[in-house]
């Protein structure tokens, strides 16, 4: 059967794009909020109307990260079937790439510890880290509201110690074992 003989709902699917960057024997990992808890998971997110999952890529990285992304080349799509978490009535679609970011330091501390960065939920430009959103709560006390900020946290894991049931999500646990852990 051709497309044009179906609903136009009535396959919707969650398309999404990730980021495995590497780097001195880590890896990045961003931990993020979802359903009212934090899930660590692959930098990356859903594909917009209009943009391609590169496209999309680079996206996340300039918003979350300040940062352009090197794509290295593709790593993994999903394929077989996966339900969705935002609901059982669409299907996943996660396609990986190894990345390469152009100051890996300036993503997370390279001894583990966390960096955060604050997003606007209405304009993911205007990013903060800890410092700039010290600086500015006095001066704008409406953006310490938390209601008005995704808060991502961002690390960098040992790869020899790196095990698939640190991510969250289940296809980032199946790359994380057949790309980065040893058996």
């Amino acid at each position: 059967m051709l497309h044009g003989d179906f609903p136009a709902m009535a396959f919707p699917f969650n398309l999404r794009a990730y980021g495995v960057a590497r780097h001195m024997g880590r890896v990045l990992v961003a931990e993020e909020p979802f359903q009212g808890s934090f899930v660590t998971k692959f930098p990356g997110g859903g594909v917009a109307f209009g943009e391609g999952p590169e496209d999309t890529l680079a996206r996340e990285f300039r918003e979350e990260l300040d940062q352009s992304v090197q794509n290295l080349g593709h790593l993994y799509t999903t394929g077989h079937f996966v339900p969705s978490l935002r609901g059982p009535e669409e299907q996943l679609v996660a396609i990986y790439y190894a990345v390469a970011l152009p100051s890996p330091q300036a993503a997370a501390p390279l001894d583990g510890s966390v960096r955060e960065v604050r997003i606007p939920k209405d304009n993911p430009q205007a990013r903060q880290t800890d410092a700039s959103r010290d600086a500015e709560q006095g001066a704008r006390p409406h953006r310490s509201d938390p209601s008005l900020w995704n808060r991502i946290r961002f690390r960098w894991l040992p790869l020899r110690t790196l095990r698939p049931e640190v991510f969250d999500l289940p296809v980032d646990r199946l790359v994380a074992r057949r790309f980065l852990c040893r058996p």
